[in-house]
């Protein structure tokens, strides 16, 4: 899987135009991975992005965790709008790790495994 900043991320307004995105795990690194810059026109916008940013791992999280159930519970069928957007999002999250760790998740659901059994593996 893809090494990004371990969650929970936190945004720190630097000034009006300018928010910045920051782990709250680890104190030792550098207090900002990310900056969202606005215009005065796009504050709004601006702050609103930053959120959406900060909550980016959480969301990738649940996606994956709605696939799983969705899988299961649905037998897997192809077509399922549901099944196929949380397929669609986490692939664009993770790209080329994020299809190998869809696959795992497939052959996870063939041989009938929980989901939370297999976040050790």
């Amino acid at each position: 899987m893809p090494k990004y900043t371990k969650r929970p991320w936190k945004i720190v307004k630097v000034s009006d135009l300018e928010y910045c995105i920051s782990e709250t795990v680890n104190k030792n690194r550098h207090p900002f991975f990310a900056r969202v810059e606005v215009g005065n026109a796009w504050k709004r916008e601006g702050k609103a992005n930053a959120k959406l940013i900060s909550a980016a791992p959480d969301l990738l999280e649940a996606c994956k965790r709605a696939f799983s159930f969705f899988m299961d519970m649905s037998g897997c069928k192809e077509g399922q709008p549901v099944v196929e957007a949380l397929y669609d999002s986490i692939s664009k999250a993770l790209g080329s790790e994020g299809d190998q760790w869809l696959e795992l998740e497939f052959q996870r659901h063939l041989r009938g495994a929980s989901y939370e059994n297999t976040q050790s593996e």
